[in-house]
């Protein structure tokens, strides 16, 4: 999906139905800003109802399949089934549908829940890996009423579900954890109390490990000081939670100051560009110019750096109470801009005015 996606309106949609000749429907089918009303107003257009079309557009409610009953639609995986709005309604209403109940089916289904589960129990449910053991709804309640199901306790499986918590860990001490890298060293919910708990599981703390871990904190690296913690892109100086203090208190570690490092770090502040300025950050593409604490200010303190304005940049910057300073300070301008034009413009005194007032009187023929 590019940028261009995410912004696409009815007026969009309209110029390139009504400009285009060579469209492809099929990836404008799947658009994930189409509308039931752009259906309504072009139902005679090529959209393609079926497999990576609109079937697998994120927006379909049952409004559309109501309105649209006979059309090719995909109920499979990747498809209907794999809907972020499917609901129990659906299923109850279309039961007879070819709805594919395993895994990156409804297995994998955001929507998923116990209720599901209990009302269809003969269904082809898959419990494994990147299924309902990866499920964002999986709680310690499913896997007591499913203790015998082939759960997937290990890699990309419930150690890495966003749901788990220490008491799982202590309820299922013996099942067979991942506490690597893909597992439980990866999970965002990872604290300082599970590693204190368990000091000597092969905890992963690098890449992609607990040196990205959202809880990370400076206690963390001052009480575990020998650690192979990965200071670069993509870990530590990515971090959400580095600060200033860390910088200073390991100023002799590799941290990276580029693009998917330091100059994208959502906690990146003018105070620690000014601390540093002679480190290798990058303005550009996906570096500063994309990083969504960038205000004003920072552009009049920088002038002359490569900031990127285009759709990697600032064009694509998310709107964060920085940039709507920044969006209010230019609007102030651009008002005060007009309104001396509009002096210029309708003030005799004023060599602009006289000039459109001789011009004027000239067509008028005074």
């Amino acid at each position: 999906m590019t940028y261009i996606e995410n912004k696409w309106s009815l007026w969009w949609f309209e110029n390139i139905i009504l400009l285009n000749k060579n469209i492809n429907y099929k990836s404008l089918s799947r658009n994930p800003n189409l509308t039931l009303e752009i259906l309504e107003k072009y139902p005679n257009k090529g959209w393609c109802w079926k497999e990576y079309g609109l079937s697998h557009n994120p927006n379909i409610t049952l409004e559309w399949l109501e309105k649209y009953p006979n059309k090719n639609w995909y109920w499979g995986q990747w498809g209907i089934s794999s809907n972020p709005n499917l609901t129990l309604e659906w299923l109850e209403k279309y039961e007879d549908k070819a709805w594919y109940w395993g895994n990156y089916g409804i297995s994998s289904n955001p929507n998923l829940t116990l209720e599901w589960l209990e009302k269809y129990p003969n269904k082809d449910w898959y419990w494994g890996k990147y299924g309902i053991s990866l499920n964002p709804n999986v709680t310690l309640e499913w896997l007591e009423k499913y203790p015998n199901k082939d759960w997937s306790w290990g890699y990309d499986g419930i150690s890495l579900n966003t749901n788990l918590t220490l008491e799982w860990l202590e309820k299922y001490p013996n099942k067979p954890w991942c506490w690597g890298c893909g597992g439980i060293s990866s999970n965002p919910n990872v604290t300082l109390e599970w590693l204190e708990k368990y000091p000597n599981k092969k905890w992963y703390w690098e890449y992609s490990g607990i040196s990205r871990n959202p809880n990370l904190t400076l206690e963390w690296l001052e009480k575990y000081p020998n650690k192979d913690w990965y200071w670069g892109s993509g870990g530590i100086s990515q971090n959400s939670n580095l600060t200033l203090e860390w910088l200073e208190k390991y100023p002799n570690k590799n941290w990276y100051w580029g693009k998917y490092g330091l100059s994208n770090n959502t906690n990146l502040t003018l105070e620690i560009l000014k601390k540093y300025p002679n480190k290798d950050w990058n303005w550009g593409f996906h570096g500063i110019s994309y990083n969504p604490n960038v205000t004003l200010e920072w552009l009049e303190k920088y002038p002359n750096k490569h900031w990127d304005w285009g759709n990697n940049g600032f064009s694509s910057n998310k709107l964060t109470a920085q940039k709507k300073l920044f969006i209010e300070k230019h609007e102030k301008a651009a008002f005060i801009i007009q309104k001396q034009w509009d002096i210029c413009r309708y003030n005799p005194k004023y060599q602009i005015c006289k000039n459109i007032l001789t011009k004027e009187c000239e067509l008028l023929g005074i």
